[in-house]
Protein backbone atom coordinates (compact mmCIF):
# COMPACT_ATOMS: atom_id res chain seq x y z
CA UNK A 1 0.00 0.00 0.00
CA UNK A 2 1.25 3.49 -0.74
CA UNK A 3 2.54 5.30 2.32
CA UNK A 4 1.20 8.65 1.17
CA UNK A 5 -2.26 9.53 -0.14
CA UNK A 6 -0.76 11.39 -3.10
CA UNK A 7 0.07 14.02 -0.49
CA UNK A 8 -3.59 14.84 -1.14
CA UNK A 9 -2.15 16.13 -4.41
CA UNK A 10 0.17 18.08 -2.13
CA UNK A 11 -3.16 19.33 -0.76
CA UNK A 12 -2.79 21.74 -3.64
CA UNK A 13 -0.85 24.95 -3.13
CA UNK A 14 -4.10 26.82 -2.55
CA UNK A 15 -5.14 24.59 0.31
CA UNK A 16 -1.72 24.69 1.94
CA UNK A 17 -1.87 28.47 2.04
CA UNK A 18 -5.04 28.23 4.10
CA UNK A 19 -3.61 25.87 6.67
CA UNK A 20 -2.26 26.82 10.06
CA UNK A 21 1.38 27.97 10.14
CA UNK A 22 2.67 24.80 11.80
CA UNK A 23 1.38 22.66 8.98
CA UNK A 24 2.45 25.13 6.32
CA UNK A 25 6.01 24.70 7.58
CA UNK A 26 5.78 20.94 7.85
CA UNK A 27 3.02 19.66 5.53
CA UNK A 28 4.40 16.13 5.49
CA UNK A 29 3.59 15.82 9.19
CA UNK A 30 -0.05 16.29 8.30
CA UNK A 31 -0.47 14.37 5.07
CA UNK A 32 1.95 11.45 5.50
CA UNK A 33 -0.12 8.31 5.56
CA UNK A 34 0.33 4.68 6.40
CA UNK A 35 -2.15 1.82 6.22
CA UNK A 36 -2.93 2.41 9.91
CA UNK A 37 -2.14 6.04 10.53
CA UNK A 38 -3.98 8.05 7.90
CA UNK A 39 -7.23 9.87 8.36
CA UNK A 40 -8.54 8.15 5.26
CA UNK A 41 -7.61 4.73 6.64
CA UNK A 42 -9.17 5.65 9.97
CA UNK A 43 -12.44 6.80 8.43
CA UNK A 44 -12.60 3.76 6.16
CA UNK A 45 -12.13 1.51 9.19
CA UNK A 46 -14.88 3.35 11.09
CA UNK A 47 -17.28 2.83 8.18
CA UNK A 48 -16.57 -0.90 8.29
CA UNK A 49 -16.85 -1.10 12.07
CA UNK A 50 -20.28 0.53 12.36
CA UNK A 51 -23.59 -0.89 11.15
CA UNK A 52 -25.90 2.15 11.14
CA UNK A 53 -25.81 5.93 10.84
CA UNK A 54 -26.03 6.66 14.56
CA UNK A 55 -23.46 3.99 15.31
CA UNK A 56 -21.07 5.51 12.78
CA UNK A 57 -21.45 8.96 14.33
CA UNK A 58 -20.64 7.49 17.75
CA UNK A 59 -17.60 5.73 16.33
CA UNK A 60 -16.32 8.99 14.85
CA UNK A 61 -16.85 10.89 18.08
CA UNK A 62 -15.11 8.08 19.94
CA UNK A 63 -12.11 8.58 17.64
CA UNK A 64 -11.87 12.20 18.93
CA UNK A 65 -13.52 13.90 15.98
CA UNK A 66 -15.58 16.86 17.21
CA UNK A 67 -19.16 17.35 16.04
CA UNK A 68 -19.41 20.88 14.61
CA UNK A 69 -22.64 20.87 12.62
CA UNK A 70 -25.77 18.88 11.90
CA UNK A 71 -28.64 19.07 9.43
CA UNK A 72 -31.59 17.00 8.32
CA UNK A 73 -29.42 15.00 5.92
CA UNK A 74 -26.12 14.71 7.70
CA UNK A 75 -23.50 15.68 10.21
CA UNK A 76 -20.06 17.34 10.14
CA UNK A 77 -17.06 16.57 12.35
CA UNK A 78 -13.72 18.32 12.78
CA UNK A 79 -10.60 16.14 12.79
CA UNK A 80 -8.52 15.81 15.98
CA UNK A 81 -5.78 17.95 14.39
CA UNK A 82 -8.34 20.58 13.46
CA UNK A 83 -7.18 20.76 9.87
CA UNK A 84 -9.95 18.79 8.13
CA UNK A 85 -13.63 18.06 8.45
CA UNK A 86 -15.54 14.89 7.76
CA UNK A 87 -19.06 15.12 6.41
CA UNK A 88 -21.56 12.27 6.59
CA UNK A 89 -24.67 12.57 4.46
CA UNK A 90 -27.72 10.31 4.42
CA UNK A 91 -31.03 10.02 2.60
CA UNK A 92 -29.69 12.45 0.01
CA UNK A 93 -28.65 11.41 -3.51
CA UNK A 94 -27.58 14.95 -4.34
CA UNK A 95 -24.51 15.31 -2.16
CA UNK A 96 -22.56 12.30 -3.52
CA UNK A 97 -23.12 13.53 -7.08
CA UNK A 98 -21.74 16.95 -6.28
CA UNK A 99 -18.94 15.64 -4.06
CA UNK A 100 -17.69 13.33 -6.80
CA UNK A 101 -17.51 16.28 -9.19
CA UNK A 102 -15.85 18.54 -6.62
CA UNK A 103 -13.04 16.05 -5.91
CA UNK A 104 -11.57 17.02 -9.27
CA UNK A 105 -13.09 20.45 -9.84
CA UNK A 106 -11.61 22.21 -6.79
CA UNK A 107 -8.18 22.13 -8.41
CA UNK A 108 -9.36 24.64 -11.03
CA UNK A 109 -12.56 26.18 -9.65
CA UNK A 110 -12.22 28.13 -6.38
CA UNK A 111 -15.97 27.98 -5.74
CA UNK A 112 -15.89 24.18 -5.39
CA UNK A 113 -15.19 22.71 -1.94
CA UNK A 114 -11.80 21.05 -1.63
CA UNK A 115 -12.99 17.48 -1.13
CA UNK A 116 -10.00 15.19 -0.74
CA UNK A 117 -11.70 11.82 -0.45
CA UNK A 118 -15.16 10.32 -0.48
CA UNK A 119 -16.76 6.91 -0.03
CA UNK A 120 -20.28 5.48 0.00
CA UNK A 121 -21.64 4.12 3.28
CA UNK A 122 -23.33 0.85 2.25
CA UNK A 123 -25.66 0.42 5.23
CA UNK A 124 -26.94 4.03 5.27
CA UNK A 125 -29.64 5.05 2.77
CA UNK A 126 -27.82 7.11 0.13
CA UNK A 127 -25.02 7.39 2.67
CA UNK A 128 -21.74 9.10 1.82
CA UNK A 129 -18.68 10.20 3.78
CA UNK A 130 -16.21 12.83 2.62
CA UNK A 131 -13.00 14.39 3.93
CA UNK A 132 -12.60 18.05 3.08
CA UNK A 133 -11.19 21.42 4.01
CA UNK A 134 -12.63 23.39 6.94
CA UNK A 135 -14.60 26.45 5.86
CA UNK A 136 -16.14 29.45 7.59
CA UNK A 137 -19.76 30.56 7.65
CA UNK A 138 -20.90 32.87 4.88
CA UNK A 139 -20.23 36.47 5.82
CA UNK A 140 -23.17 38.85 5.72
CA UNK A 141 -21.51 41.13 3.18
CA UNK A 142 -21.34 38.22 0.71
CA UNK A 143 -25.09 37.63 0.59
CA UNK A 144 -25.58 40.19 -2.17
CA UNK A 145 -22.62 38.72 -4.08
CA UNK A 146 -24.08 35.20 -4.19
CA UNK A 147 -27.67 36.34 -4.80
CA UNK A 148 -27.38 36.31 -8.64
CA UNK A 149 -25.84 32.82 -8.50
CA UNK A 150 -28.74 31.62 -6.37
CA UNK A 151 -31.22 33.24 -8.73
CA UNK A 152 -29.65 31.62 -11.78
CA UNK A 153 -29.65 28.20 -10.12
CA UNK A 154 -33.27 28.52 -8.99
CA UNK A 155 -34.35 29.70 -12.44
CA UNK A 156 -35.37 33.16 -11.28
CA UNK A 157 -35.00 36.29 -13.35
CA UNK A 158 -31.48 37.70 -13.17
CA UNK A 159 -30.81 41.23 -14.43
CA UNK A 160 -29.21 41.29 -17.86
CA UNK A 161 -26.38 43.49 -16.63
CA UNK A 162 -25.19 40.81 -14.17
CA UNK A 163 -21.95 39.25 -15.39
CA UNK A 164 -20.81 35.87 -14.12
CA UNK A 165 -17.17 34.83 -14.07
CA UNK A 166 -16.06 31.71 -15.94
CA UNK A 167 -15.80 29.84 -12.64
CA UNK A 168 -19.30 30.89 -11.65
CA UNK A 169 -20.67 29.88 -15.04
CA UNK A 170 -19.00 26.47 -14.71
CA UNK A 171 -20.41 25.72 -11.29
CA UNK A 172 -23.89 26.94 -12.28
CA UNK A 173 -23.98 24.80 -15.42
CA UNK A 174 -22.61 21.78 -13.55
CA UNK A 175 -25.18 21.96 -10.77
CA UNK A 176 -28.06 22.41 -13.22
CA UNK A 177 -26.81 19.52 -15.36
CA UNK A 178 -26.47 17.19 -12.37
CA UNK A 179 -29.93 18.13 -11.16
CA UNK A 180 -31.50 17.48 -14.56
CA UNK A 181 -29.74 14.19 -15.25
CA UNK A 182 -30.17 12.70 -11.80
CA UNK A 183 -33.61 14.00 -10.85
CA UNK A 184 -32.44 15.76 -7.72
CA UNK A 185 -33.36 19.31 -6.75
CA UNK A 186 -31.32 22.48 -6.54
CA UNK A 187 -30.96 23.66 -2.93
CA UNK A 188 -28.83 26.78 -2.63
CA UNK A 189 -30.01 28.66 0.44
CA UNK A 190 -27.39 30.74 2.23
CA UNK A 191 -26.47 27.87 4.53
CA UNK A 192 -25.10 25.93 1.55
CA UNK A 193 -22.55 28.65 0.85
CA UNK A 194 -19.44 29.02 2.99
CA UNK A 195 -16.21 31.02 2.90
CA UNK A 196 -12.58 30.21 2.19
CA UNK A 197 -10.96 33.45 3.22
CA UNK A 198 -12.78 36.04 1.10
CA UNK A 199 -13.92 33.48 -1.50
CA UNK A 200 -17.43 32.00 -1.47
CA UNK A 201 -17.70 28.23 -1.81
CA UNK A 202 -20.83 26.29 -2.79
CA UNK A 203 -20.75 23.28 -0.49
CA UNK A 204 -23.93 21.25 -1.05
CA UNK A 205 -26.24 22.57 -3.77
CA UNK A 206 -28.33 19.45 -4.51
CA UNK A 207 -30.86 17.43 -2.55
CA UNK A 208 -33.00 14.47 -3.45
Amino acid sequence: MRTEFMYFDALNARLLRNLQPHYQQNPSAMVRLSSKGSLVAQLTALIKRATCYNGLCLQIEGAKWQSVGEGACGKVFKSPCGMFVCKISRADAGYPLYANWAQQAWRTNPHAPQILWGEAIPYVDKGYMSLLEPLEKLSQDMEDVISPVQGKLYGYHVDADVCFTDHEEQIISTVLSLAEKSRVRVDVHNGNFMMRGKQWVLTDPLIG
